[in-house]
């Protein structure tokens, strides 16, 4: 069994994610690691299999989502899955999320169409590419 396996079950046996657990995110994931898109899937996979999350996890989850997307300055079509995720993990998209998206797509210099489409999805205005 590997760690992530390992945290994952620690974080999941009740199905909540709290502070302390989110405390342990980030000893064992987030600090001091360069993170990449298997780390951003295995936090959304996270949160999509708890039934409750604390606004502690959002804390992390958001500035990796950002820093792992925004770092070749552009939104791949499996970034743009792992966005969809994120977004489809609960009954509704929450403000955070929206701020979130909205922040990536002001700060890509060009949005790739995929990205485009789901800004608009989102936000329920057509938004063209410059």
């Amino acid at each position: 069994m590997n760690y992530l396996d390992e945290l994952r079950g620690i974080v999941l046996a009740d199905r909540k994610i709290t502070p302390s657990e989110v405390t342990l995110i980030e000893r064992y994931l987030v600090a001091d690691k360069t993170l990449d898109l298997d780390d951003v899937k295995f936090l959304v996979e996270l949160m999509k299999a708890a039934d409750e999350v604390c606004p502690e996890f959002d804390a992390i989850l958001f500035p990796c989502v950002r820093s792992v997307i925004l770092e070749d300055g552009q939104v791949t079509t499996d970034e743009c899955l792992v966005l969809m995720e994120l977004l489809c993990s609960g009954d509704e998209i929450r403000q955070s999320e929206r701020n979130l998206i909205d922040s990536i797509f002001q700060q890509i210099k060009s949005p790739s169409p995929e990205f485009v489409r789901l800004y608009n999805a989102v936000f329920g205005a057509a938004c063209s590419v410059n």
